[in-house]
C-alpha cells in the first residue's frame, strides 16, 4: 500500500493545526503520476475536507509527459471505489466537479 509519508502528510503532522485540512484531487495524482488516488485518500481520511470528482488517464511516457484529463467516468479514477472510500473515511462534504477549461473547449463554452 502506497505510504504518503511524504511532503503532505508529514507537513499535516508537523504545522499540527485543527483548522488545516486536504482538497483531494483523485485525477491530479494520476495526471502527474503521483500514486494511486484510492491509497492516498484512505490514508489522509477525515484530514480531507474537500475534493474534485475529476477523471484523468495515465500518461503513456511517466516522467516525460503528464497523463491526459477526460470526461468523469472515462479515465483511471475507479469512481465506485472512489465514492466507497468516501464512505468508508466518513467524509460528508461537496464533491465539487472541477474541469480544467482550456483549448477548443474553452470558446465552446462561451469562456475569452
Amino acid at each position: 500500500m502506497l505510504r504518503l509519508q511524504a511532503p503532505q502528510i508529514l507537513f499535516l503532522d508537523d504545522v499540527d493545526r485543527d483548522n488545516i485540512f486536504v482538497n483531494f484531487d483523485p485525477a491530479n495524482m494520476i495526471l502527474y503520476g503521483a500514486g494511486e488516488p484510492i491509497p492516498a485518500l484512505e490514508q489522509l481520511g477525515a484530514r480531507v475536507h474537500s475534493l474534485h470528482c475529476k477523471d484523468a488517464t495515465w500518461s503513456d511516457k511517466p516522467g516525460e509527459t503528464w497523463g491526459a484529463e477526460v470526461p468523469l467516468g472515462e479515465g483511471d479514477v475507479d469512481f465506485a471505489a472512489f465514492l466507497n472510500t468516501l464512505n468508508k473515511i466518513g467524509y460528508t462534504g461537496p464533491l465539487t466537479i472541477e474541469r480544467e477549461i482550456g483549448g477548443p473547449w474553452k470558446f465552446s463554452l462561451g469562456y475569452q
